[in-house]
């Protein structure tokens, strides 16, 4: 079943019981909270399971009381999301219990998240000069000649250093990109740029810089080129270019990995949970 930017996977009990040993160890956090109330973290201390999953819990705060009675859950082990729903009661001692636990979810985020770039993110993608299309063809920018371009390599070396030179020496074009996800990117090209796009053009040797961080691709291939309408230059005729990433270098995945988990707001599954328990009317 599908929530927002994801899928909730009925799990196995004996799957969610194999992690929780580890989780309860350790204290792990249990976030819960009803159809109107603000999150609460509590530290799971203990776990049954007879008949159904019963969850005993402790606020570290004493003298916090909760006055819930339905509530959701959501426990996040090793990176996996579980979330349930069930019955909250208290005991004499300061502790929860969380029970009558029925249905367990796991979530599972969409592969390919897509990261909007622009205007928040300097993100750009450099390419070389010449591209070679699927029919042999070779397109290049307009570029100096004789002792100017010259000059220019020496000024781009000095301007943008190594990381922003071909293998042949020469600048490589650099384009602002506006998404961005581990298996591709799009950016703007003008009426111009366009040409050096279309054919299924294949580039190699690209180079991305991630808000200062470097990272070199064996090749991307062109994907599509379409129209795009800019509300602040309608007279200007822009294209968005869509490119995939061939030759993916694992360090770059790992690194979006980490940088989706960094911006995640607190919560974001929490919500999914709730979308999907509105549209599926679970309880």
């Amino acid at each position: 079943m599908e929530g927002e930017k994801g899928f909730f996977i009925k799990s196995n009990v004996r799957e969610v019981l194999v992690r929780l040993a580890g989780y309860a160890s350790h204290g792990g956090i249990v976030t819960i909270w009803d159809d109107i109330s603000e999150l609460f973290s509590l530290k799971l201390v203990n776990f049954e399971c007879k008949h159904q999953l019963m969850l005993m819990c402790k606020f570290e705060d004493k003298n916090k009381k909760l006055d819930l009675l339905n509530v959701h859950v959501h426990m996040k082990i090793k990176n996996v999301n579980f979330f349930s729903s069930g019955i909250l009661t208290q005991k004499e001692n300061d502790e929860y219990v969380i029970q009558k636990l029925e249905n367990v979810y796991r979530f599972e985020k969409r592969k390919n998240d897509r990261l909007l770039s622009f205007p928040h993110r300097k993100i750009y993608i450099y390419f070389n000069m010449v591209a070679e299309n699927d029919d042999g063809n070779v397109i290049s920018l307009n570029r100096l000649t004789g002792n100017k371009d010259e000059v220019f390599e020496e000024f781009a070396k000095v301007v943008y250093g190594d990381k922003f030179i071909g293998n042949d020496g020469t600048p490589m074009t650099g384009f602002r990109i506006l998404d961005i996800s581990e298996d591709g990117a799009s950016f703007l090209a003008n009426d111009r740029e366009k040409d050096y796009f279309t054919g299924n053009s294949s580039f190699s040797n690209i180079r991305l810089d991630f808000n200062g961080r470097i990272f070199s691709f064996a090749s991307v291939k062109v994907k599509n080129v379409v129209d795009y309408i800019d509300p602040r230059s309608i007279n200007v005729p822009m294209y968005k270019v869509g490119v995939t990433f061939g030759g993916q270098e694992k360090k770059f995945k790992e690194f979006l990995a980490e940088y989706f988990e960094l911006i995640e707001a607190p919560g974001k599954e929490d919500l999914s949970y709730r979308s999907f328990l509105k549209l599926h009317d679970e309880i």
